[in-house]
């Protein structure tokens, strides 16, 4: 039975309890993120350090997949100049694909290895220039556009116009108040522009295939509204007079009447990178999709008497990611992790391996805005591709001379076991 006391303790509480207020709660706009420097990495998805390479990494990988033949980069470490020789933008499209406001509007839902994978660049890009201060020039299809983003609407403002030389392509200008380029961000995406040039190219359309049932009903629903599925269709798959149904049972019938039968999604070649060389090619299935793919591998290696560890940024669809994967090596064999991967080569053993890593395929999982790619998808073709090439690196070191009998001596070939490995410079961005 309640006494009095504690009958007033308990309705004082209750009063109490009663006059709280309720705790305020703040909203702010996703796309804030991007105009602010302690929360732009996050949208970036990098290290705060890594702005400027991801800037150029953007800039660049956009040139490249807008069509251009020819891509060039100049500039120091407060300045960058992007230009290319692809088709331009128009004024009105190029003020909203420069804004930080917009939504994520991207060709990119349609499966193709191509270097961008989540249409988020050039946000990213504009938020670096207001969170630290940077001007920014677009020069395009007969004019030079000073822009500036909105702080409080997110849009982007032109500032002045004026007339400029009529050439084919878009140039970018980018000028910062401070440092915020390396030579290892120049560096990095340099890469890209020399690894477009290199070996072959995909040049033909998506396939159904490489979709499943959902990720095509999403497809389609991400089109723009007013547009005629079959469009959608036409454009993305070049397949003529279907008239597609916005269903999970369409779109596994479309799959399987138009399976993925591609053997062949490009690749980057031995020359380029140089060292041991390993190529493997096949399928594997992500998300209930049949994706093709192209894993390249380039090794070499030099012998050391400890253990050693390696790092090296793999190539995703030709351009260097900003993810990491680590390495290292001892008696009893080559380890290799990171980006979903935990693989032991038991084969190469003790040395300094240096490994460039490529995959080339239209569609894998990312874990974040950085592009971080999830390779496990490819764990055996990447295990069968690193141990053939570290392998044969193994197999071919320069071993250093140790003291032999005379016995032994008379007992050798004429000509040494082991051939001096050619120098080859890696063309992977510093770790």
């Amino acid at each position: 039975m309640s006494t009095p006391a504690a009958n007033r303790m308990r309705r004082m509480r209750e009063r109490r309890r009663a006059q709280q207020i309720a705790p305020i709660l703040y909203e702010r706009a996703d796309w804030k993120l991007f105009l602010d420097p302690q929360t732009l990495p996050q949208k970036a998805g990098c290290e705060p350090n890594q702005i400027g390479r991801v800037v150029l990494k953007e800039l660049v990988d956009n040139a490249l997949d807008c069509g251009a033949s020819e891509v060039t980069l100049a500039g120091d470490s407060r300045r960058c100049t992007v230009s290319d020789n692809g088709p331009g933008l128009a004024r009105e499209r190029m003020l909203r694909v420069f804004a930080v406001n917009r939504e994520l509007v991207s060709s990119k839902l349609v499966r193709l290895p191509t270097r961008g994978m989540l249409g988020n660049g050039l946000r990213v890009v504009m938020g670096a220039v207001a969170a630290f201060g940077g001007t920014i020039s677009v020069t395009t299809r007969g004019h030079t556009y000073e822009l500036a983003p909105d702080s409080v609407t997110g849009a982007t403002k032109e500032i002045s116009s004026a007339p400029a030389k009529d050439a084919a392509g878009l140039t970018v200008v980018i000028t910062f108040p401070r440092a915020l380029f390396t030579d290892a961000d120049f560096s990095a995406a340099r890469v890209a522009i020399g690894a477009a040039a290199s070996g072959t190219t995909y040049t033909g359309r998506s396939l159904p295939g490489w979709y499943s049932p959902e990720a095509l009903r999403n497809l389609l629903a991400a089109a723009p509204p007013r547009m005629k599925l079959a469009t959608v269709i036409a454009d993305a798959f070049g397949i003529i007079g279907t008239e597609p149904e916005k269903t999970l049972e369409w779109a596994a019938q479309f799959i399987a009447q138009h399976p993925a039968a591609c053997s062949n999604i490009g690749e980057i070649g031995e020359e380029p990178i140089g060292g041991h060389y390993r190529k493997v090619t096949g399928q594997t299935v992500i998300d209930g999709a049949t994706i093709p793919f192209c894993i390249e591998a380039w090794v070499t290696a030099k012998a050391v008497d400890e253990a050693t560890y390696t790092a090296t940024h793999p190539l995703l669809n030709r351009s260097l990611c900003l993810a990491r994967l680590y390495g290292h090596a001892d008696s009893t064999g080559l380890r290799l992790y990171g980006c979903g991967l935990d693989i032991k080569v038991k084969g190469p053993k003790r040395a300094a391996y240096y490994i460039d890593l490529s995959v080339i395929t239209p569609y894998l999982r990312l874990t974040g805005d950085g592009k971080a790619p999830y390779l496990g998808h490819f764990k055996s073709a990447i295990e069968s591709a690193i141990k053939g090439a570290a392998g044969e690196a193994y197999r071919n070191l320069v071993r250093p001379a140790a003291p032999i009998s005379v016995a032994d001596a008379a007992r050798l070939p004429r000509r040494g076991r082991w051939c001096m490995l050619r120098a080859v410079k890696s063309c992977g961005a510093p770790v």
